[in-house]
């Protein structure tokens, strides 16, 4: 998959409309509209690119039409987060 594929698929996402996500039994509720799964990947896949937590901000804005979530960029890039990249 190419991020070309992924930023289409990022695109056709964003013009469905949203449908809310139920979480966990117990989680909080999310603020505002549903993250198309695709925007989750495309940040993993831009950050195993080399691109930066800004560039890959930018890049979802942009596509999405509004910021991404903070959450996401923390999972992502953050101190807590599972995904190893970029770290000695």
């Amino acid at each position: 998959v190419t991020l070309s594929e992924l930023a289409r698929t990022l695109r056709e996402d964003a013009e469905a409309p949203a449908e809310p996500q139920a979480g966990p039994p117990g989680a909080p509720e999310r603020a505002g509209p549903a993250l198309p799964a695709s925007a989750r990947l495309l940040a993993i896949e831009m950050a195993i690119a080399g691109h930066g937590r800004e560039a890959v901000s930018a890049s979802l804005e942009q596509r999405l039409g509004r910021p991404p979530p903070a959450e996401l960029l923390d999972e992502v890039f953050g101190d807590g987060s599972s995904l190893t990249w970029g770290r000695p």
